[in-house]
């Protein structure tokens, strides 16, 4: 129960201070997509997303409701990031893209998705 409360709160301010996924498919320069369309629990997908700064150091946080991992992606030259990743058990997970600004680390992109 905790932990999903913990999980709800994350999303909510997730979703408050970054982008969301409709304002970043309004800005042409930044692309997010997932494959395959529908996620399986315990499989691989694949993420590509652009609009992040270039050859820059991209930090990928991944939160489900008893699931993170944290990622660290270098940005290419177009700034834009892919890579595979697995899943864990059916429900919403969260993701949140950081770069470091100066010294603090500045959430660039944020979206959900579902694992069914």
């Amino acid at each position: 129960m905790v932990a999903r409360f913990a999980f709800l709160a994350l999303l909510f301010v997730l979703s408050s201070v970054m982008p969301s996924p409709a304002a970043a498919a309004n800005n042409t320069s930044s692309q997010t997509t997932m494959s395959p369309q529908t996620i399986t629990a315990y499989s691989s997908y694949h993420v590509s997303f652009c609009g992040v700064r270039r050859s820059t150091l991209t930090y990928v946080d991944t939160v489900g409701l008893d699931f993170f991992n944290r990622s660290a992606y270098m940005s290419d030259g177009n700034g834009c990031v892919a890579y595979t990743a697995v899943s864990g058990r059916a429900g919403q997970y969260g993701v949140s893209v950081q770069q470091m600004r100066g010294s603090n680390l500045i959430g660039v992109l944020s979206w959900t998705f579902w694992v069914r």
